[in-house]
């Protein structure tokens, strides 16, 4: 079965979703099909990398190079996230009754429970929130790019369209990439296929009609990493317009789509 045919199967819905997005493989055939002078002219790029406004300009255009945009959960989200806890609500539930009783003392006990509850649990989140940042904040990821005319190294949140990288042992492949030049370059991508051999990666390949953009050896991919050797390629797409960004989308609406066919099956609301 070809790349191309894979789907996700909703069982309930009874309904076929495509994981892949055609049209993105269609687009990394025809980059791995150009020769590298076209391939520089259709990405509006050059050999000496790209300039500082042309960075600006298409961080713009394209956005940050993550798959996922991590959002922090504002004060009244995570308010209500614990107020709505089941047992919270069984407390101000139980603390109503108390109180339409009669039983002041024990709804004063319970409005206690709740508002303790309540601070604990929002500031124990609030705390393992600012301590993850922290964690993310040491750990940091970056490649080493032309810009400017001049190897520089930036985080891979930065990394654009058209970026001239350098790849070598070790490395995380930070986008989807065309290889310009390879010196026993040789990439491990079992995450996307399954592949449990590192594959070699050359600066030219041909590509038969039907094919899948895996099998171009001379493509790499978000999500694969450099087991050996050394490189250069050109940035072809970032972010969520890479295969696994198209792929991690793909699922979380899948994943969507199927929690709330589950609320309306079981009658709570949407």
């Amino acid at each position: 079965m070809a790349f191309r045919d894979i789907t996700l199967f909703a069982t309930r819905q009874g309904q076929k979703t495509k994981l892949i997005n055609t049209h993105l493989f269609d687009r990394l055939i025809n980059f791995a099909s150009l020769d590298v002078t076209a391939l520089l002219q259709e990405l509006k790029t050059r050999s000496e990398g790209l300039s500082s406004a042309e960075v600006e300009e298409r961080q713009d255009t394209y956005g940050v190079n993550s798959v996922v945009n991590e959002q922090r959960m504002t004060f009244f989200k995570r308010l209500w996230e614990n107020v709505r806890n089941p047992l919270v609500v069984l407390l101000i539930v139980l603390g109503l009754v108390s109180f339409l009783t009669g039983d002041i003392s024990a709804t004063a006990v319970i409005a206690v429970m709740v508002l303790l509850g309540i601070v604990l649990r929002f500031v124990q989140e609030s705390r393992a929130d600012h301590a993850a940042e922290k964690l993310q904040a040491m750990v940091s990821t970056t490649a080493t790019v032309l810009r400017d005319g001049k190897r520089t190294e930036i985080m891979l949140q930065e990394i654009v369209p058209g970026d001239m990288l350098f790849l070598s042992a070790g490395d995380m492949v930070p986008a989807d990439v065309r290889i310009l030049s390879a010196k026993d370059l040789f990439i491990n991508q079992a995450a996307l296929t399954g592949e449990s051999y590192p594959l070699e990666k050359v600066a030219s390949c041909t590509l038969e009609a039907g094919k899948s953009p895996f099998e171009a050896a001379c493509l790499c991919f978000l999500g694969s990493n450099v087991e050996s050797g050394t490189g250069t390629a050109v940035v072809l797409t970032t972010g969520k317009s890479t295969y696994f960004g198209s792929l991690a989308s793909r699922l979380t609406s899948t994943q969507r789509q199927e929690t709330s066919f589950d609320k309306g099956i079981n009658g709570s609301p949407g």
